[in-house]
């Protein structure tokens, strides 16, 4: 379910990120030099959830090899 599901959430993460923009200012700046800061907050945006994301799955891979050499308890 979760690959599934993985590709639509992808999409409208995307499409918010694009507008960004008009989420801000309701004006619709796209094709201006206003257009760069839409086009920045959602570059920065990716690049900050993909490192959030990329962190966790490491701690959580990292807790797993720890719990089966029985270094940490298993909850």
């Amino acid at each position: 379910l979760e690959d599934r599901l993985a590709v639509p959430m992808g999409v409208g993460m995307g499409l918010t990120f694009d507008e960004a923009a008009l989420l801000l200012d309701l004006r619709d700046v796209y094709w201006t030099r206003e257009g760069l800061l839409s086009i920045q907050l959602s570059l920065g945006a990716t690049a900050i959830l993909s490192i959030a994301i990329l962190t966790q799955r490491i701690l959580r891979r990292g807790e797993k090899r720890q719990e089966a050499a029985g270094l940490i308890p298993s909850p």
